[in-house]
């Protein structure tokens, strides 16, 4: 784990499991997270780790992994941090540069709030997200500041969460030159890529960039 990107397999709904399976086969260090470890065992594929209070992993699940040799780390239900946090911190500390999250942003809207916050709270770790129908990045200075897209025509937006924060825009229809983009404004939603070599750098705050995908991850 140490060095390596590590996948986050989070326990959202999803509509079927195949829709995972490269993001879940690619992965060089795999995390499920709670109930992550069902589409994990669906899919064939053993996480590293497994991590959560299992509250919404089955039983057939965590004994599939306990049997695989996954490590096992129950979490008490008792706890004010969800496992999500639980994950990226432990990602962090078994030193992962970079982390990317799926199968996390397809159900509740509280939980997904919820995972935005998680995500930039560990901005440091460059958080990526894979999910069926959008891509996205948590840009910060102190973890990746700069992006470069190259998908002309594409739907990108950018929002912040926490605190203002100064962005600019370059190769996009709406660019922009050290903007600042308020908490939850729409300010910087729904640009579309207008060239190759089109990029966002953050320079102050964290955001959340999302771009819209019509295909599986």
């Amino acid at each position: 784990m140490m060095g390596q990107e590590c996948t986050l397999v989070a326990a959202a709904p999803y509509v079927t499991a195949s829709a995972y399976k490269s993001v879940i086969a690619e992965a060089k260090c795999l995390i499920a997270v709670d109930g992550g470890v069902d589409l994990c065992k669906a899919l064939g594929r053993v996480p590293d780790v497994v991590i959560g209070d299992f509250d919404s992993a089955t039983l057939d699940g965590i004994e599939w992994a306990e049997a695989s040799r996954a490590k096992i780390v129950r979490l008490s239900t008792d706890k004010d941090f969800s496992d999500l946090d639980a994950a990226l911190k432990y990602a962090a500390d078994m030193g992962s540069p970079r982390v990317n999250v799926t199968a996390a942003f397809s159900g509740r809207l509280d939980h997904s709030l919820a995972c935005v916050g998680s995500l930039f709270r560990h901005a440091h770790l460059s958080p990526r997200i894979s999910e069926p129908g959008f891509h996205g990045w948590i840009l910060a200075p102190s973890g990746l500041s700069t992006l470069s897209l190259s998908m002309i025509g594409q739907t990108v937006s950018i929002v912040t969460a926490i605190g203002e924060a100064t962005v600019s825009l370059d190769g996009f229809r709406y660019p922009l030159s050290r903007g600042v983009i308020d908490p939850l404004s729409s300010f910087a939603i729904s640009n579309v890529v207008e060239r190759f070599d089109s990029r966002i750098t953050v320079h102050s705050g964290v955001i959340l960039v999302t771009l819209m995908s019509l295909t599986d991850i």
